[in-house]
């Protein structure tokens, strides 16, 4: 999706401009914008976890797998299924706790910088995790050919 990789670019090169300008202010005027530091670590975490989300695109993300390799095709797709269908799980239950921690936030709210709410810069970890194992449910339904097990 263009979308989704404009994003990623979107926030990798607002998180790069914040550093670089952060870095300039403290070695040449010897300040800096007190607020950077903190945006910049919110930027980190924004510019991870929609990585992960674009890198699990097409079920493209890393993955080890040796075993599917010596099995027979419809041996290596079942289980190739089964371990999306576990990864979703475990992104469902990794979604749901993150989800709990930000309404934690949310009923003491304290800002993360500027004026921006913690809870708002942690939401974007359940969110992507539930949109990750909505890929891993549908990759384990719809396998694509192009990430079916290489046989030797």
């Amino acid at each position: 999706m263009a979308l989704e990789q404009a994003i990623v670019v979107m926030l990798f090169f607002s998180l790069l401009g914040l550093t670089l300008t952060q870095i300039l202010l403290r070695n040449i005027f010897d300040s800096g914008l007190v607020w950077a530091d903190d945006a910049i670590k919110v930027l980190v975490l924004w510019v991870a976890m929609t990585g992960a989300l674009y890198a699990t695109r097409g079920a493209r993300h890393i993955s080890i797998d040796v075993v599917t390799r010596f099995l027979p095709l419809a041996s290596a797709r079942l289980i190739r299924r089964s371990l999306f269908l576990f990864t979703a799980a475990i992104c469902v239950t990794a979604a749901w706790s993150s989800f709990q921690f930000v309404l934690l936030e949310l009923e003491d709210p304290t800002p993360a910088f500027l004026q921006v709410p913690t809870w708002f810069t942690q939401a974007i970890i359940p969110l992507v995790l539930s949109l990750m194992a909505l890929r891993f449910v549908w990759v384990s339904i719809f396998l694509p050919e192009e990430i079916e097990p290489e046989h030797s």
